[in-house]
């Protein structure tokens, strides 16, 4: 199977859409712990970075699974995705 061209959708574009979606809820963690930190309660802000970070790792698999069959796409897409799945709970923290 080539991760080009599959049929309807690409199985690259599913990746992206999920990293995508992720991004978009990582976002929120980030505006969650940054809120707390930012009100001085840093006992909770750890608190959840502990359990995002928790609850994040099994979120990398979901972006990546739509590649895992079939022929490997070249390594900078695998950073793209970690990126836009990843970033935006920087940028909201």
């Amino acid at each position: 199977m080539d991760w080009r061209n599959d049929g309807e959708e690409s199985r690259l574009s599913i990746a992206y859409s999920a990293g995508l979606a992720i991004g978009l809820h990582n976002l929120a963690e980030g505006l969650a712990i940054g809120t707390a930190f930012a009100t001085g309660r840093s006992a909770l802000g750890v608190f959840l970075i502990i359990g995002f970070m928790i609850h994040n790792v099994s979120e990398g698999p979901v972006v990546v699974a739509p590649l895992a069959d079939g022929e490997r796409p070249p390594m900078r897409h695998f950073v793209a995705l970690g990126l836009l799945a990843g970033a935006p709970a920087i940028l909201g923290g």
